[in-house]
């Protein structure tokens, strides 16, 4: 088929046509034929001015095989072959470019977002410990939108290296153990002794020959700085700059909270333990102590002036923790400016109004095919689908849909009476695929946008997505639209840290897969149990401070009946649907709502061991920075800066190391000063330590494990050395497919032309002798 590039061109065929017989108006049939020959000779050069083609599609390349190389040569890498024998083995079969990472940082995200271009191949050469600029997800998921393929060569060390780290709060309670834990992280086969000091006294010593977590535990009995360290020593160890790790520790003076309170129990036994308690009938106290505890305490033994002063100590920036009992919370409604501080009403779990629709967004995608400890995570992922379609009601709507590089739907929206069938498909799921969880949150979205009632989507997954800045956004909107959205997880190796925000940004919590029975009580029947069998506690929310790392195994034989107020964090429920724990922010406070007693009667296990630190943590969270530091320094690295803040009604006069500081006024009594350590260990601010490491980058040793599934996820392949004459044809078959060619059909046009105007010639040529 004959097109044109500039077609209006062809149209002056029919105004030329017109002029020419308007003019001439030849008569007879030579002239006819004269200006017949014309007409189309004209016609035949306009065709040609619009520029005629032809087009037909064959198999071919739709681009050119080019390849960019990112060589990771930071010191990480010097655990691996040089990336020298690769390059020189690509550049003999086809052009390619390389970038080169090095020094103490790896940008590796930074350096796949430099590189993308519309088309391009890029191969990454890297351990995959991307501790600077830009995340792996985000970069992956920008290549992907302009058409890159990113390509991962994972190589096996060949050198061996053992590294340690500390992990623990910076800030201890005097008299109190704190919890802490030495990290060694091992490549190849190498042992070596590892000691633990604190203050210059050996606390641990083994010997060493795996990767592990040891935790730790110690009791400081001096406040001010202290110093903890821990050394590998290794015959081989390729890395000597991560065999110590510094670790400073600030040791502050138990914080003081009142008990309000007029009898002996589990609280106020664990409380003993942790803080500074005075034990008072009255809160008229409260300001001078970071938290306040009232124990049991109903709107009789509470005046209007305690309300007052409980008020102002909250809003302040006091922490308030109100534990339930037989006479606390039912009456609490005679003491409004009291009410209005703790986040939940008496009154009982709020029947359910109206209808309930739930979606569930299941990963399908190709990382969902690793093992999570010795089970796929999709089989996890379709148990847990499973488990949440039987915990809802059969009056309650609801929809599957599930994502890898799209969204599918495999069981409409609608009510279902029947589940098998909606079952069957969910088992019947196969996994493969990148991961992109935005298209299925806004297929979600439509699912439920015209529904009248709750409306809830449940996302089961491992976080490992491509594509996560536009997930979050879709989140927020879906929220802003009244959908809430849940995160659980389906592994070890979750993304939590993804799944937690994709769980802010839809307005709830995130769960772990062992806290998926909770479900139920979001959605589910409520148990109904007596008093006698007790009611099991569930965590609902396992991205808070107070449910952060904590388990619960409790069984509770009462409890308060209430609500959580709108805005209010419920992290503890029962199983029958009614809160234990609830949180929220007050003014500058923070208020928690246990709503079990003091474990003399309803819930002594929830103050066993192994439970208590749920207690413990929430009245932590309510007393928020137990320090009055006047100096705050964190713990640094190498090439880093480190902030120094102090509070200070005239300007401080520390010094770093012997020499004197001068600092920047930031606040009516806040000072600020930025240091810039030149050496490792343990350094001196007027008394106060701070530790300073080498870059993370010596600790992060060994191939990342997460990174096969974010290049898989962003629709990349992952190559083994053995595999790498496999790359080029790879790109190859992607680059192959319909390509387009275009034939010029001007040069025809004019040819013929040119042909009809030397006929004509010719022909008048012989009239004109045949005349004579």
């Amino acid at each position: 088929m004959i097109q044109f590039h500039y077609p209006l061109a062809a149209l002056l065929i029919i105004p030329v046509a017109i002029a020419i017989l308007y003019y001439l108006k030849p008569g007879g049939s030579r002239a006819i034929l004269l200006v017949l020959s014309k007409l189309i000779i004209i016609f035949l050069i306009l065709l040609s001015i619009a520029s005629p083609y032809s087009e037909e599609f064959t198999q071919g390349m739709t681009g050119q095989v080019d390849i960019t190389l990112i060589a990771d040569s930071t010191e990480s890498m010097r655990i691996f072959p040089p990336s020298d024998t690769i390059y020189n083995y690509l550049a003999n079969r086809t052009p390619i470019a390389i970038d080169t990472i090095s020094g103490t940082r790896s940008p590796i995200g930074d350096a796949i977002i430099r590189n993308v271009k519309s088309g391009g191949s890029i191969l990454l050469i890297s351990d995959g410990n991307n501790n600077d600029g830009r995340s792996l997800q985000d970069a992956i998921s920008f290549s992907r939108d302009l058409n890159t393929s990113v390509y991962y060569l994972r190589q096996e060390p060949v050198k061996k290296d053992m590294s340690v780290s500390i992990d623990g709060d910076a800030v201890a309670v005097i008299g109190t153990q704190v919890s802490f834990s030495v990290n060694t992280r091992i490549v190849g086969n190498i042992e070596g002794d590892l000691k633990v000091w604190i203050d210059d006294r050996v606390i641990f010593s083994d010997r060493i020959n795996r990767t592990k977590r040891i935790p730790l535990a110690y009791s400081f009995e001096t406040s001010g700085s202290h110093a903890i360290k821990a050394e590998v020593m290794a015959e081989d160890d390729e890395i000597p700059q991560n065999n110590i790790f510094y670790r400073s520790v600030h040791v502050v003076p138990r914080p003081r909270v009142l008990l309000v309170s007029d009898k002996e129990s589990p609280l106020s036994k664990i409380m003993e333990g942790s803080y500074s308690v005075k034990v008072s009938t009255s809160p008229a106290e409260a300001a001078g102590y970071k938290a306040v505890v009232l124990d049991g305490q109903s709107a009789k033994s509470l005046s209007f002036s305690d309300s007052v002063i409980l008020s102002d100590h909250v809003i302040n920036g006091g922490g308030l923790v109100v534990v339930g009992g037989q006479k606390a919370f039912s009456d609490y409604s005679q003491l409004p400016v009291f009410e209005q501080l703790i986040p939940v009403i008496s009154g009982g779990v709020p029947p359910k109004t109206g209808k309930t629709a739930v979606v569930l967004v299941v990963d399908i995608s190709g990382s969902t095919g690793d093992l999570s400890g010795g089970d796929l995570k999709l089989g996890i992922e379709k148990g847990l689908a499973l488990q949440v379609i039987n915990d809802l009601n059969v009056r309650d709507f609801i929809g599957v849909i599930a994502f890898n590089n799209a969204a599918h739907t495999v069981v409409p929206f609608a009510q279902y009476s029947d589940r098998p069938a909606s079952e069957d498909t969910i088992q019947r799921l196969r996994y493969g695929g990148t991961t992109r969880l935005a298209p299925a949150l806004s297929a979600a979205h439509d699912m439920l946008r015209d529904f009248e009632g709750g409306k809830n989507v449940i996302v089961i997954s491992d976080g490992a997505v491509a594509d996560g800045d536009a997930s979050l956004k879709a989140a927020r909107s879906m929220y802003d639209d009244g959908i809430t959205m849940y995160a659980l997880g389906v592994g070890g190796d979750t993304d939590e840290g993804f799944m937690m925000k994709l769980a802010e940004a839809g307005g709830s919590g995130y769960l772990k897969r062992d806290a998926a029975h909770g479900i139920k009580v979001l959605f589910g029947e409520k148990e109904s149990r007596d008093r006698g069998e007790g009611y099991p506690l569930l965590i609902m929310n396992s991205a808070h401070f107070i449910t952060e790392d904590a388990a619960i195994n409790a069984t509770v034989y009462g409890y308060n009946n209430v609500h959580a107020k709108t805005n209010a964090q419920v992290l503890v429920m029962t199983g029958n649907g009614n809160p234990v724990i609830t949180s929220w922010r007050a003014g500058l406070g923070r208020v928690v709502a246990i709503t079990v007693d003091n474990g003399n009667a309803w819930a002594p296990a929830l103050y066993s061991t192994g439970n208590s630190k749920l207690i413990t943590a929430s009245i932590n969270y309510a007393v928020g920075n137990p320090e009055g530091l006047e100096i705050r320094a964190e713990d640094g690295e190498m090439g880093k800066p480190i902030d120094i803040i102090v509070s200070s009604g005239s300007e401080p006069d520390l010094t770093f190391d012997g020499a004197r500081l001068q600092f920047e006024r930031t606040g009516e009594k806040q000072f600020h000063k930025t240091i810039y350590p030149d050496s490792t260990g343990f350094h001196d601010i007027s008394g106060y330590t701070v530790a300073v490491n080498e870059a993370s980058e010596y600790r992060e040793i060994g191939n990342n494990e997460l990174i096969d599934g974010i290049i898989t996820a962003g629709g990349g392949r992952v190559f083994n050395v053995t595999e790498l004459d496999e790359l080029i044809p790879e790109i190859t078959a992607r680059k192959t497919g319909l390509v387009r060619n275009e034939t010029d059909l001007r040069p025809v046009f004019l040819l013929a032309a040119l042909l009809l105007y030397t006929l004509e010639v010719v022909f008048r040529r012989l009239a004109d002798i045949l005349r004579k």
